[in-house]
């Protein structure tokens, strides 16, 4: 499995193993509320009911509490990818990597950055100062 399958796929997991499967969609309300991570975790879950504007305000929010929480940076470049903006996915990828080099989804988010810069030479330059060593 490739590409968007294999995204949807990886969020389909990520949703269910996220907790407990009886909990209520937050609404915008209950976002402003909720603990970051939580507020990622609605946005996976829009993300796989197709609903890609609630997703992009969840993974917003949740980067904007918590800038350094990967769930919500992984989340924040899906829905870039979504919206067909490599840059936006680029960076809020080079986000993670830099705020969380330890956590499992920087491998994932390094992986998925190899594969932006094979994209255009722009990506790649960008690709490659945000894996720079420091």
């Amino acid at each position: 499995m490739r590409g968007p399958a294999r995204t949807l796929a990886l969020a389909a997991a990520l949703a269910a193993c996220a907790g407990p499967a009886a909990r209520k969609e937050l609404g915008d309300a209950d976002a402003g509320t909720a603990p970051p991570r939580e507020v990622a975790r609605d946005g996976f879950e829009a993300l796989l009911r197709g609903d890609g504007a609630v997703a992009g305000r969840r993974f917003a929010e949740a980067v904007r509490r918590d800038p350094a929480d990967p769930w919500a940076r992984l989340g924040a470049a899906w829905a870039a990818r979504r919206s067909l903006d490599d840059a936006g996915e680029e960076r809020q990828l080079a986000a993670l990597v830099e705020r969380a080099p330890g956590h499992p989804l920087a491998a994932v988010a390094a992986r998925r950055m190899g594969e932006l810069a094979e994209l255009s030479p722009a990506l790649a330059e960008a690709v490659e100062a945000a894996l720079a060593p420091p």
